[in-house]
């Protein structure tokens, strides 16, 4: 959606259906800022090399913006009856030739 100009970063916007699962990675360098715009979702996230999962309900009806650090690997599910709208913000310009996104399941 939009990217920095001198520095780093970019913002981005998603959508998924009801009983959407998007994610399922973890980023070695890339710190992730995730806002549900509107519709309802369940952000669930674990620390790379632990069994303990984390779970946040969002709703965009709450202003509420949920970080995600670098080696918790991390998911989101649209778990409302609508399509979720969802507003992304990136610590890193997204570059093919160096990757950062490993697949993990949380």
């Amino acid at each position: 959606m939009a990217k920095t100009h001198g520095g780093e970063g970019q913002t981005s916007f998603a959508t998924s259906e009801p009983g959407a699962l998007r994610g399922g990675h973890y980023h070695r360098r890339k710190i992730e800022r995730f806002a549900v715009l509107l519709g309802t979702g369940r952000i669930s996230m674990r620390r790379m090399f632990t069994e303990e999962v984390q779970t946040f309900d969002v709703d965009g009806d709450d202003e509420v913006v949920i970080d995600m650090p670098t080696m918790w690997t991390h998911d989101i599910t649209n778990i409302g009856d609508e399509t979720l709208y969802l507003g992304l913000w990136i610590s890193e310009v997204f570059r093919p030739e160096r990757p950062d996104t490993i697949r993990e399941p949380v």
